[in-house]
């Protein structure tokens, strides 16, 4: 199907994924890094204002309290079932927090 964000934390913070993601038109919820500074990259920049603006509390407590209930590994081996167990634990989450992704 169509991808149309990541939501990933710092782990995967860099210019060239933000810069794949804006190439590919999906919206990137990445947690950057404590001291990223804006440098150009529209997409990644974004992020960091809205951070500055303090809107990162939702999306680290989201991250924190999946990382929480269910560590940062998958259980499953095949791709399509990664993907199918991701999702549901992301659902469960937001389901569980009150759909705090849904409203930033």
């Amino acid at each position: 199907g169509n991808v149309k964000e990541v939501i990933a934390d710092t782990g995967i913070d860099s210019h060239e994924i933000f810069r794949h993601l804006a190439s590919r038109g999906i919206k990137p919820v990445i947690k950057v890094r404590r001291d990223a500074v804006i440098t150009g990259n529209k997409a990644r920049d974004d992020v960091v204002r809205e951070i500055r603006k303090g809107r990162k509390r939702c999306k680290e407590r989201f991250f924190s309290y999946y990382k929480r209930w269910f560590g940062e590994c998958v259980s499953s081996v095949k791709f399509e079932n990664m993907r199918k167990e991701l999702m549901f634990k992301v659902k469960i989450t937001s389901m569980f927090l009150g759909g705090v992704m849904e409203n930033t």
